[in-house]
């Protein structure tokens, strides 16, 4: 599976796909396994289950989950098994490669495929072996460059070809570093790449890129069967992030508080679930995204902050920013008034109104050196 589609799902499906659960299968299923995954976490109604294995064994589609050892009732693993095994039957004349109508294709390593893809097969096997280090390498130097950069790049992008090879054996050997890429995001092993690299690679996104007006309508036009269901939740969404928008920020003041009573960021997944609990799996998934959303924003953050309810290590892990004058720049741009100034900590701690650990807690300064040299410069008016 190409890496894009593996992140798509995965940011679509992350509460019940691990990321160290492998998509093992081929691109051509992945309408297959989006909508049985998306159905398993709808038969769960809310409960905490979780895929363990996706794959392909001779030939059919293979979906496990952790239904049984969650003690799900009978009725709920059920449902799970019956989706389980309709997209298994799918699978049966779907190509594994582009998804066409396929066939199984007998022998030592059963599988499906159309005819086209079919013949392609003793040439990708052929590039398998001839450039297995080559697309080791290719992996090692593309996870090096999307960690360097902070972001997934088009693997197309970044990995040049290989003298002699033609169009067609390009692409097939960028498939396999696209099906080499995400094993090894989900566990697997590479020779010569680092597995402390595998965290911080997991945490990387793709660049979006925003299609024209006119684009849109074109596919619309084309495919109007597509976007019934993705309008009709569109609509949902807006709504309830319209008519909650105070129960969000609510949520949100409260998310940050707790963060500052347990003094670390905690996970706004766990914390949403249970926020919203009596709400459908819909209905909580957006109010979660809008949750997201809205910490992402900093407004809630900075307000808690504002207030000294919240410390400025915390407050700045929440937002991602580097010091504590992008908790100002975040108060400023949203016209907020802050409370304090790194110049009034500076005096109170002179005068003895507040300890130097209190005043580093506050602007989120970790040594003690930066913090006495920011105050020394504040006093001498340097700042």
């Amino acid at each position: 599976m190409h890496l894009e589609i593996d992140i798509a799902i995965r940011r679509q499906l992350g509460d019940i796909l691990p990321d160290d659960v492998a998509l093992g299968v081929g691109d051509g299923w992945l309408g297959l396994v989006g909508r049985a995954l998306l159905e398993i976490r709808i038969a769960a109604h809310g409960r905490p289950i979780k895929v363990t294995q996706v794959g392909q064994k001779r030939g059919s589609l293979l979906i496990h989950t952790d239904a049984l050892a969650q003690r799900v009732p009978m009725a709920v693993a059920d449902a799970i098994d019956e989706i389980r095994f309709n997209a298994s039957d799918r699978s049966a004349t779907t190509c594994e490669r582009c998804g066409s109508l396929g066939f199984l294709i007998r022998g030592d390593e059963p599988r499906v495929r159309c005819g086209r893809c079919e013949a392609t097969e003793v040439a990708r096997q052929a590039i398998r072996q001839e450039y297995r280090e080559h697309i080791e390498e290719c992996c090692q130097y593309y996870i090096g460059v999307c960690i360097k950069t902070g972001k997934l790049l088009p693997v197309e992008n970044v990995i040049v070809r290989v003298a002699p090879t033609t169009d067609e054996e390009h692409r097939i050997l960028l498939d396999e570093v696209h099906e080499r890429l995400v094993w090894w995001r989900a566990g697997s092993w590479i020779e010569g790449i680092d597995e402390a690299l595998r965290e911080p690679f997991r945490k990387l996104e793709f660049v979006r890129t925003q299609a024209t007006a006119d684009e849109w309508s074109a596919v619309r036009k084309l495919y109007p069967e597509d976007f019934v269901q993705a309008d009709r939740h569109q609509a949902l969404v807006e709504n309830q992030r319209t008519r909650r928008a105070t129960e969000i920020r609510s949520a949100a003041l409260a998310y940050v508080r707790e963060c500052a009573h347990k003094h670390a960021v905690l996970d706004i997944e766990t914390f949403g679930q249970r926020r919203w609990r009596q709400d459908g799996v819909v209905k909580r998934r957006i109010m979660i995204d809008a949750l997201s959303d809205d910490i992402r924003s900093g407004i809630p953050v900075v307000d808690v902050w504002r207030r000294f309810e919240v410390s400025g290590r915390i407050a700045r892990r929440l937002v991602g920013a580097q010091d504590y004058t992008a908790l100002y720049d975040i108060l400023d741009r949203n016209g907020m008034d802050p409370s304090f100034m790194p110049r009034d900590v500076a005096a109170w701690v002179r005068e003895g109104k507040m300890t130097a650990e209190d005043g580093m807690d506050i602007l989120g300064i970790e040594h003690a050196a930066e913090f006495e040299d920011l105050v020394a410069r504040w006093l001498a008016g340097e700042d």
